[in-house]
């Protein structure tokens, strides 16, 4: 008789505490649905781009545009994008370094000889073959890296990234 009855005890605890197991795996669920949203974010979002140009030129207020693999132009802001971006400029990092904060470099950047600000006083938008001939250089990195998602960072902790060498953040391949 005390067997049954504490088999009728263990089954009633039993009875209580599955419900909460299930909820345990529903907040499980939850924040694996939350672990992938941050992921896609992470894949999605803006990335802090770290570079240093070569020589003592300063690019930071120059129209940035990407070349094609044949070197021809393939993308540019159009003139109501670089009235926004003309007040933007970089962050300077330690050692030379800078965090692109237009959302517009890679390896295969080129700048124009215009100003943001030059570019969009323009009466007309400009063609891919006239900006081409604006074109004042077409290799303007010494290095550029990927270090993933910018709002994972604060200055400070991009200026770790650059005293470690960039050793965490994944190196852009250059315009040849």
């Amino acid at each position: 008789m005390k067997y049954i009855q504490s088999n009728w005890i263990c089954i009633g605890l039993l009875s209580c505490l599955l419900p909460s197991c299930a909820e345990i795996q529903t907040h499980r669920n939850d924040l694996q649905t939350a672990a992938s949203i941050g992921a896609a974010w992470e894949a999605v979002g803006p990335r802090a781009i770290v570079y240093q140009t070569q020589g003592a030129m300063d690019y930071d207020h120059l129209v940035a545009v990407t070349l094609a693999e044949d070197g021809t132009v393939e993308t540019f802001p159009t003139l109501e994008e670089a009235t926004m971006l003309a007040t933007v400029v970089p962050t300077v990092l330690e050692g030379g370094f800078k965090v692109d904060n237009r959302g517009n470099l890679s390896g295969q950047t080129a700048f124009l000889n215009l100003t943001y600000a030059e570019y969009a006083a323009l009466k007309v938008e400009p063609t891919a073959a006239l900006i081409q001939s604006w074109i004042l250089t077409t290799k303007p990195f010494a290095e550029i890296c990927d270090c993933g998602a910018k709002s994972r960072f604060q200055t400070k902790d991009l200026n770790i990234l650059v005293k470690t060498k960039l050793k965490r953040c994944k190196k852009l391949n250059l315009k040849d």
